[in-house]
């Protein structure tokens, strides 16, 4: 990580004209503070960050060049202070995602036992569904679930509030975007089914090599054994193969 300071409002002036901006550099830079701790807020919930929430509570609007150079400013004292960078999501103008750079990006400083059995579960569904080529039914993932012990059982029951698969949908489908959940029309005279894939947090944040990674270890074979997903990665990251 590049040295910083700790303190956003101490971010060198990274060549702005503030007379152009209409502001001071005092005020520009409390306005840096405002919306850097916005974007921590948000990481912290893990929800998707869309740039006119975050320029609406800093107070800015309708000035373009203050605003674009601003969220542009926020975005590198995220990056170099916190370590934490923003992407754009794709197909998803102006709404972003905030992953870590100092590390594993699915663990933050301060994270209880409670948070990390959390994330152990989410990687365990995430490669559920990796396995399955990218997609499972509700009716998979709730077997598979009970299976493993993670449905009606008291001693875990408290990491996900009692319910994992209303956890699921409520934090990891709706509020955190780590899962999407599609509907699925039914062919001919089939029932209509409900389809979990991966969503756009995990696309960013989850390394899919890890995934097949751990699969292999529990199975105890090697990457290669699993060839399906083995040449997909293959295809995907030619650089590494």
């Amino acid at each position: 990580m590049a040295s910083a300071s700790s303190d956003p409002a101490e971010e060198p002036d990274h060549g702005i004209d503030y007379d152009q901006l209409g502001v001071s550099k005092k005020h520009f830079d409390k306005l840096v503070s405002k919306a850097v701790f916005s974007l921590l807020a948000a990481d912290q919930k893990k929800s998707l960050i869309k740039r006119n929430e975050i320029l609406t509570a800093c107070g800015v609007k309708g000035q373009r060049q203050l605003q674009d150079c601003l969220f542009n400013v926020a975005k590198l004292t995220l990056l170099e202070t916190f370590g934490l960078e923003l992407t754009e999501v794709p197909d998803k103008k102006n709404v972003y995602i905030s992953t870590n750079k100092l590390g594993s990006a699915n663990v933050r400083m301060g994270d209880s036992q409670d948070d990390l059995a959390r994330l152990g579960i989410l990687f365990i569904i995430l490669s559920l569904i990796f396995m399955n080529n990218g997609k499972v039914t509700d009716t998979v993932l709730a077997k598979f679930l009970e299976h493993l012990g993670f449905q009606s059982n008291p001693e875990v029951d408290h990491v996900y509030e009692g319910d994992l698969l209303k956890y699921i949908n409520n934090v990891w489908v709706t509020k955190q975007h780590y899962l999407r959940k599609e509907k699925n029309p039914g062919k001919d005279n089939d029932e209509e089914s409900v389809e979990y894939s991966w969503g756009e947090r995990a696309e960013m944040e989850v390394n899919k090599e890890d995934v097949l990674r751990f699969v292999s270890e529990v199975y105890e074979c090697q990457p290669s054994a699993f060839l399906e997903q083995y040449n997909k990665l293959k295809k995907e990251t030619p650089e590494k193969s």
